[in-house]
């Protein structure tokens, strides 16, 4: 039987996107994950080949065939009105191409879409297929638009999470889980990051793992729902111990297909095949996808339709995967990249708000560099904010505000004369928003409520938070006198 192909049917946003895309001749469309990126691009194509039915459409997907696969199979579930082919059929329409086939394309483009544009449309091979059919219309698709920022020069337009409905999206849960893992220091604005300095064994894994098993029979056996459980104050009262299991969930297997499809995203290939030989040690429906053992991703397949429980990836997914039904995504990459970190964020959060949805982040065993961690993922949730998500270019994530809780400190210090004795000190400590039931609604009722002289919610920047945290030594104040010296010394 065949099935039944629905026309493109547009929100009201994402009609906006179309109409402004229309109209511009080189535009960043910068929209969520899971916004609809795809279903406007394909409405701007069916738009344009109507004005200019002779031209010739270019889409560019990621570098892997199974992003470009996906493109194609949104195509397949629509009724459009143009012709399409990703063996580049002469009379199509539209071509759909990674950029490692650049030499299969002949003949001229008019417009090109890039998919994926922060990974894609400033590399050296896209940019010299743009040089070769110099295209007299560009769009690029992308969730985070922060090299486009800070390169300068591009039409972006941004639609921002926040400016959206709740409706369109599942309520999300953030949990940060100490590991046995350890990486050195690293500046949130670098590129590599991590990259060079995060090492492990399949030991550190074990027990990685093990910490993220018991985290999830937590919850599951709290008897707490999920707003009651991340309730800092019912999360202290609670007694959350294994025996309240009752063996219900006493296998990792149980636990996984209780909590529902888990996706885990690791470093590189060894550290996916560690995690991978962990689960299957403990009996979990697992499968594992990266190039060096499913080539054409039809393990991703078999995930998406439901055949196992957990999928163990290294960049596949993390960007164009389309899963409804995924509750889980465990960041076991160890990026302090707030991109990155959004981007995996917002792989999971597809639904609506009757639906909780869960993103944890396994963090380095150093309390220090968990605070670190746990930075990167409170600016990561600002990019949901406009004004944070316009702003940041990759490179000046310190200098940024974000919302933080000011709270008095009580301190209690004990001297062997006098006994213990309650000191309260004179000033209020900054820290970052709990990470709590439904983040992405926190972060909408803080910045609402900054405007509050009463507020408890004030702004600062993210050195300022890491001088509170002590990541980083305090910067001296000094005197506009004090400067002018140290000038004179300086000249001396």
């Amino acid at each position: 039987m065949e099935k039944i192909k629905r026309k493109v049917q547009l929100r009201p946003y994402q009609q906006q996107c179309s109409d402004y895309i229309m109209n511009s001749d080189k535009c960043v469309l910068a929209l969520c994950p899971n916004g609809g990126k795809t279903e406007i691009s394909i409405d701007v194509i069916e738009r344009y080949l109507k004005l200019f039915p002779k031209n010739k459409v270019l889409v560019l997907t990621h570098s892997t065939n199974v992003l470009l696969n996906n493109f194609y199979e949104r195509l397949e579930s629509l009724d459009v009105s143009f012709t399409y082919s990703n063996s580049f059929e002469p009379n199509a329409s539209v071509h759909l191409c990674i950029p490692a086939n650049q030499h299969k394309l002949k003949g001229k483009y008019d417009f090109i879409i890039v998919d994926e544009a922060h990974e894609n449309y400033l590399a050296n091979r896209v940019q010299k297929i743009i040089e070769i059919f110099k295209p007299t219309k560009q769009l690029m698709l992308t969730g985070t638009p922060s090299k486009f920022i800070y390169e300068g020069g591009y039409d972006i337009f941004a639609i921002a999470l926040d400016e959206l409905g709740e409706k369109y999206f599942a309520k999300l849960n953030v949990e940060c889980i100490a590991s046995s893992y350890n990486w050195k220091r690293t500046d949130y604005n670098a590129d590599e990051e991590v990259k060079n300095n995060f090492t492990y064994t399949q030991e550190d894994t074990n027990k990685t793992m093990e910490s993220v098993v018991l985290n999830i029979f937590k919850r599951l056996g709290s008897g707490l729902s999920a707003v009651q459980y991340n309730d800092p104050s019912l999360f202290s009262k609670a007694k959350l111990f294994l025996d309240r299991l009752s063996g219900k969930y006493s296998t990792w297997a149980k636990a996984f297909k209780s909590i529902g499809k888990t996706l885990i995203v690791c470093n590189n290939i060894a550290q996916a095949n560690m995690v991978q030989k962990s689960l299957n040690d403990n009996g979990v429906n697992s499968v594992c996808s990266h190039s060096g053992c499913d080539l054409n991703g039809d393990l991703i397949t078999n995930f998406k339709n439901d055949e196992h429980d957990v999928l163990v990836v290294v960049d596949r997914c993390r960007i164009g995967y389309d899963d409804a039904n995924m509750v889980n995504l465990i960041d076991m990459s160890g990026t302090r990249n707030i991109d990155l970190i959004y981007q995996m964020i917002c792989r999971v959060i597809r639904g609506d708000q009757s639906v909780t949805k869960f993103y944890l982040k396994v963090t380095t065993n150093d309390l220090a560099q968990m605070a670190a961690d746990e930075t990167a993922v409170n600016g990561a949730l600002m990019l949901s904010n406009r004004e944070f998500l316009l702003k940041y270019n990759g490179k000046n994530f310190n200098d940024l505000e974000i919302p933080v809780l000011k709270i008095p400190r009580t301190i209690t210090t004990e001297t062997p004369e006098k006994g213990n004795v309650n000191i309260v000190k004179n000033y209020r400590e900054s820290i970052l928003p709990e990470m709590i039931h439904d983040v992405f609604k926190l972060l909408k009722d803080i910045k609402h409520d900054l405007n509050n002289p009463a507020s408890i919610y004030k702004i600062t920047t993210i050195t300022e938070a890491k001088q509170q945290l002590g990541l980083i030594k305090a910067q001296k104040q000094r005197t506009y006198e004090e400067i002018l010296e140290l000038a004179r010394q300086t000249i001396d």
